[in-house]
């Protein structure tokens, strides 16, 4: 089983950032930009193993600031890799301030603690829960988003919230199963406070015609910028397969040819 494959298989995305750490200690600069760029090509071509490789590798990055300055001073190979590209100092066009972030009550009547928040995001009441996507712990969030009445449009409501934290929408961002949604995935994209990483993550992550969109939409911005770096990857690419199949083709009629 190849090391993508045994990451995929293991259910919490926490023991995924684990493994690419001890990866990350282990490796050579080769071997990490090389495993960084596979994860990478699969989680473009939305294959599981490579899409949740890839998701838990920008999580980790997007989390630990002194791992990205310890990996800016690698000697990597291609200012251009996937990897190069992730280390990209960024910041985000907007941060919610505090006083933004304000809960709206669950109740009108009385308040609720964290704990019984958290509880009640596991209820069956569509009501409570919609009041329950306002709240800005991601305890509360990560719980909303694996309650199986939540629905969709519940998740792009909720990847969509502005002023929104870094941390509710990270959390929206680390779910295995709505991140693999490409609306929620263009609404985090939108989303102006959407931590830079992550977003920049995201186009690796998402389909091309959203790049387009990106690009369409606001072509001086910096994440039109990097969609036009990924589609030119992908184009690429996409070529030197063609030209490998070409390649192969000619190699198989020559020998038929010579017998």
């Amino acid at each position: 089983m190849d090391l993508l494959q045994k990451w995929a298989s293991v259910p919490e995305i926490q023991m995924r950032q684990a493994l690419w750490r001890e990866f990350i200690e282990e490796a050579s600069v080769e071997q990490l930009e090389a495993l960084v760029e596979e994860a990478a090509i699969l989680a473009e071509s939305r294959e599981l193993k490579g899409f949740l490789s890839f998701q838990a590798f920008v999580v980790l990055l997007e989390g630990d600031a002194g791992l990205r300055l310890k990996l800016r001073g690698y000697p990597l190979q291609s200012a251009e890799s996937t990897l190069a590209l992730l280390l990209q100092d960024q910041a985000p066009e907007r941060v919610a301030e505090l006083d933004e972030l304000e809960i709206p009550p669950v109740f009108a009547h009385r308040e609720t603690t964290l704990g019984e928040r958290r509880s009640l995001a596991r209820s069956f009441n569509r009501d409570l829960l919609a009041r329950l996507a306002c709240d800005s712990d991601p305890g509360v969030i990560q719980r909303l988003l694996q309650n199986p009445r939540i629905t969709e449009a519940d998740v792009i409501r909720l990847a969509s919230r502005r002023p929104a934290s870094a941390a509710i929408l990270s959390t929206v961002f680390q779910h295995p199963r709505w991140i693999q949604s490409p609306r929620v995935a263009e609404a985090l994209l939108q989303n102006p406070y959407t931590p830079a990483l992550l977003a920049h993550g995201l186009l690796f992550m998402t389909q091309s015609a959203l790049l387009h969109k990106i690009v369409q939409q606001n072509p001086q911005s910096r994440l039109a910028q990097l969609s036009r770096i990924r589609l030119k990857s992908r184009q690429k690419r996409a070529h030197s397969g063609l030209e490998s199949e070409a390649s192969d083709s000619s190699c198989a009629v020559f020998w038929l040819s010579e017998d």
